[in-house]
């Protein structure tokens, strides 16, 4: 049995505390110092998170109530057109999840470089506390890129995102870059120079069909590393249906999995 309980703490500040380790004390020690100083300057940051905890009986969990994440983001426009994103979690490791700068010369089309989230799957770019059921799906863990290497589904690299149309009717967004494979810290050994993309499609309003593609193009010899997803979705305010379906290939091993998702939102919050 897996319980989970998630508060979402009010923007612009949220603070936690999780004394476990000296490495935990000492991070919660230099957020401490730093948040006040950039709740100061609004213009130009701004800063919130949430704490999300878990209560399990399954045999072998060393830690029956535990923290899951506790999670502080930065972002910010320091200019026209420019915005950053930083993100850490002080409850996991790698600890250092989002370090990013995006330009963006219109809607139609952005550029973002530095350390990300692999632009594939909805439910592993959907962040954890807007996911309803808290924690991902079994698929979405094990076949999704940088889910399956235990780095929260985050790479480096660069990439173009845009979106067109949705004046009179629908829109179609897009996502397209380039990774090397490799985290700031904690890398995983296994390294995948990679392309990724992602094409959205909202025919209607609350509608979404599209697709992605992960593939490597620079491997160990026989690790060669591919994955594709195929997804629907059906949003509004009060409920969300989801559904995707994964194909991987890691050399000549295949395998698939998906998931069937539906939630009912009694009031937001």
């Amino acid at each position: 049995m897996l319980c989970y309980a998630a508060v979402r703490l009010p923007r612009p500040l949220a603070v936690g505390v999780r004394l476990v380790t000296v490495q935990s004390v000492y991070r919660w020690c230099i957020t401490l110092l730093v948040l006040p100083v950039c709740t100061s300057a609004q213009g130009l940051v701004q800063v919130h998170g949430y704490i999300q905890g878990r209560f399990t009986d399954q045999e072998g969990t060393p830690e029956r109530l535990e923290i899951r994440r506790a999670r502080v983001l930065v972002t910010g426009d320091p200019v026209s057109k420019l915005s950053y994103r930083f993100q850490v979690d002080l409850a996991k490791t790698p600890y250092l999840m989002d370090a990013s700068l995006t330009y963006r010369f219109s809607k139609a089309i952005s550029f973002t470089a530095g350390q990300m989230k692999i632009p594939f799957s909805t439910e592993s770019l959907t962040s954890d506390d807007r996911n309803p059921p808290v924690s991902r799906s079994r698929a979405v863990l094990g076949l999704s890129p940088g889910r399956d290497t235990g780095v929260q589904g985050r790479d480096v690299g660069v990439q173009v995102s845009g979106a067109f149309g949705g004046h009179n009717g629908g829109f179609i967004e897009y996502v397209a870059g380039t990774f090397r494979g490799q985290t700031f810290i904690n890398a995983p050994p296994v390294h995948y120079n990679a392309n990724a993309g992602r094409l959205i499609v909202h025919p209607r309003t609350h509608y979404s069909v599209g697709a992605d593609w992960y593939g490597s193009f620079s491997a160990p010899p026989g690790h060669v590393k591919r994955r594709e997803d195929v997804e629907a979705e059906y949003r509004n305010n009060k409920l969300l249906a989801r559904s995707e379906q994964i194909w991987t290939r890691d050399g000549t091993l295949e395998r698939r999995g998906g998931y069937v998702l539906g939630a009912w939102r009694w009031s937001r919050m």
